[in-house]
């Protein structure tokens, strides 16, 4: 999974995650949900850039 670049706040194509399942939701068929494996090791991050809203 890659950023969309839609709303211009993110630049597209940068990697998110991987899908790792899919489960259609039970309240609601027309929807789904997705779990994603994180691209990031959060364990060794030394430092992060934090995105605010403006």
């Amino acid at each position: 999974v890659v950023s969309s670049g839609l709303g211009g706040r993110y630049p597209k194509g940068v990697p998110i995650g991987t899908v790792v399942e899919v489960n259609q939701e039970k309240r609601a068929s027309v929807f789904l949900r997705v779990i994603l494996k994180s691209i990031v090791d959060f364990s060794v991050l030394e430092e992060v850039f934090v995105l605010g809203k403006d």
